[in-house]
């Protein structure tokens, strides 16, 4: 059954399909979504109809995407653009591009991914269209986001929240107030983050959307963890893991593993804690997100420090910093210093009081330059920084009381030094 939109034809039957495959998307039914977007394919073009064509390779570029296959997602989805631009299709270009860059992000190729997030917002503003605008707008968010520009990725993601609520895309809204929530949670703003994250669940699961779900619950966990309730967020990891394994998102099953690490090293249960961050790791290389690799290297290097293991932190450690310094990421650059100074403090106090010292010359956010400065007064009694680091601690608690901030506080009230340089 054929009619006819704003001189476009419309086939009734491949409508009725791609609505089906999006409810299998949004549960997380891929392959059978990939089923009938590969059926949709065959019969665009034996029908010769190059529209839905490029609507459906580009869907399929999206479920590989998903499945975190970006080089196949990418030979899809341009090939998609390839049809979009011969029929002179603004709009399918626009979701091209917005997808695109997805593929580009998701392996941290900044640089790419940004050029296509803003070809997609341009053509948007262009044909006034807000739905792939709040898109576009929360995309490059992200990216500021990542390079540590909290303040920046806020302002985007407050016009992309505004303009998918002013069009009642609530898929958008769900995605975009996970963002939100994750940029505060950046900035240690742990309780408005963690209420950000629960309405994201609560918008996801009205959705049904499994990936939206998945990601909240993963949130929520490091919202709680940094709270310091580790029970609370173990609960959601499992929630998470339980969901991500079930669709097959190997990204989210990495990072739940993470995070998971991260209770364990927080309870002391290094053993535990090892295992967790060499599985995120495993996962996080096959699905090549680099991002997070430099993370769970970092989180790896800092369990092999406390069992002894030097050399192997030292090697680990480097690898951190060498994907941070290649994505060009001040935070995570100093983070991998940091991290360099403690393992340095385990063989040459001195030097790694002079690299510390050198790290307060340089852009730290305050949790950062709280520790450096609590560093330099265990390994070198220095009374100035431990007064500096006082106050911070106190500053940071009076923010976000965590039992983390408290503990550090009483070390410094009390003038306890030397801990970083004993033998574990």
């Amino acid at each position: 059954m054929c009619a006819s939109r704003g001189g476009v034809a419309v086939y009734f039957p491949y409508d009725l399909m791609t609505m089906k495959a999006e409810v299998l998307d949004n549960v997380g039914k891929w392959g059978q979504a990939e089923e009938l977007y590969r059926s949709q394919l065959s019969w665009a073009q034996q029908a010769g109809l190059e529209l839905y064509r490029a609507e459906s390779l580009n869907a399929l570029g999206w479920i590989y995407h998903q499945r975190n296959e970006d080089d196949r997602a990418r030979e899809l989805i341009l090939e998609a653009l390839a049809i979009y631009e011969s029929i002179n299709d603004d709009s399918g270009r626009a979701r091209a591009h917005s997808q695109l860059g997805g593929t580009f992000f998701q392996n941290s190729d900044y640089d790419r991914a940004l050029g296509h997030y803003r070809q997609g917002l341009e053509i948007s503003q262009r044909l006034g269209d807000l739905r792939s605008e709040a898109k576009a707008l929360n995309n490059i968010g992200n990216i500021l986001g990542e390079q540590g520009d909290n303040g920046g990725a806020l302002q985007l993601y407050q016009k992309s929240l505004e303009a998918s609520q002013e069009i009642g895309d609530a898929y958008m809204e769900a995605v975009v107030t996970g963002n939100i929530g994750a940029a505060y949670l950046s900035r240690g703003d742990y309780r408005l983050a963690r209420d950000w994250f629960v309405r994201q669940l609560e918008l996801g699961s009205r959705l049904g959307n499994k990936l939206i779900i998945s990601a909240a619950y993963g949130s929520l966990a490091g919202a709680h963890l940094k709270m310091g309730d580790s029970e609370k967020a173990l609960e959601f990891l499992e929630k998470r893991l339980e969901i991500s394994e079930g669709i097959g998102d190997v990204k989210g099953q990495a990072l739940a593993w993470d995070y998971r690490g991260n209770v364990y090293y927080t309870r002391g249960e290094l053993v535990l804690a090892e295992k967790a961050f060499r599985k995120a790791l495993e996962l996080g290389e096959k699905a090549n997100i680099r991002y997070y690799l430099s993370g769970f290297l970092r989180n790896l290097a800092s369990v092999l420090l406390e069992t002894g293991r030097i050399q192997e932190a030292e090697e680990t450690n480097l690898r951190a910093l060498e994907i941070s310094e290649e994505m060009r990421v001040p935070e995570m650059v100093a983070e991998c210093r940091l991290m360099s100074a403690k393992i340095l403090s385990k063989k040459d106090p001195p030097e790694s009081v002079a690299a510390l010292r050198q790290l307060l010359r340089e852009p730290l956010d305050d949790e950062q330059r709280a520790e450096v400065l609590g560093l330099i007064y265990e390994l070198a009694g220095d009374e100035n920084n431990r007064q500096a680091a006082l106050e911070a601690y106190r500053r940071l608690n009076e923010r976000n009381p965590t039992d983390e901030y408290i503990q550090r506080i009483a070390r410094l009230e009390e003038g306890i030094q030397g801990e970083i340089n004993q033998d574990n």
